[in-house]
């Protein structure tokens, strides 16, 4: 009886951290599916497509899973893809901009990070991709660009001599 109820324990315990093994890990897909991420493999298609990547790209996980990444996104990249991939396979990582397209057709400037998974018992390694929008800061900066432009431009040909001194009088600009 007293062997039977050991066992007994050690089996329930066993099962109880297998359990909450569980719950964590659910806790944490949950948790990586809010963020812009996808999982590709060797030939870059999705395996991966998180609840991110459709709120941000507007294709929902069976409309991506399956398609090569860079030609479901009309992805273009600043470098070859050659060039890229070579140097993800080399470095186990990879960051850098690309423009990406929603499914509306809208561009998308995201800073993305990939990272390359050999992991022991894989048959393939298996690619990690994150990405940051950005395009609302890439406008911004474009935005700011043109109005230094204009300013710099109304400077230059202004009817007036405009000096632009420091505080002990120098003068750092004049038109």
């Amino acid at each position: 009886g007293v062997g039977t109820s050991l066992i007994a324990g050690v089996k329930w315990s066993i099962q109880e951290r297998e359990r909450r093994q569980a719950r964590e890990l659910e806790e944490l897909v949950e948790l990586t599916d809010l963020g812009q991420l996808f999982i590709c493999d060797e030939q870059s298609r999705i395996t991966r497509w998180s609840a991110g990547c459709a709120e941000l790209y507007g294709f929902t996980s069976e409309q991506a899973v399956g398609r090569v990444s860079y030609e479901l996104l009309r992805a273009q990249f600043r470098r070859p893809l050659a060039e890229i991939q070579a140097a993800l396979y080399r470095d186990g990582r990879w960051e850098g901009e690309i423009i990406h397209h929603r499914s509306d057709g809208r561009p998308v400037t995201v800073v993305a990070v990939w990272a390359l998974h050999r992991g022991e018992g894989r048959a393939a390694p298996a690619i990690l991709k994150v990405n940051i929008d950005v395009t609302e800061q890439k406008r911004i900066q474009a935005s700011l660009r043109e109005n230094e432009q204009r300013l710099q431009a109304s400077f230059d040909n202004a009817a007036l001599g405009i000096l632009e001194v420091d505080e002990q009088d120098r003068v750092i600009t004049a038109n």
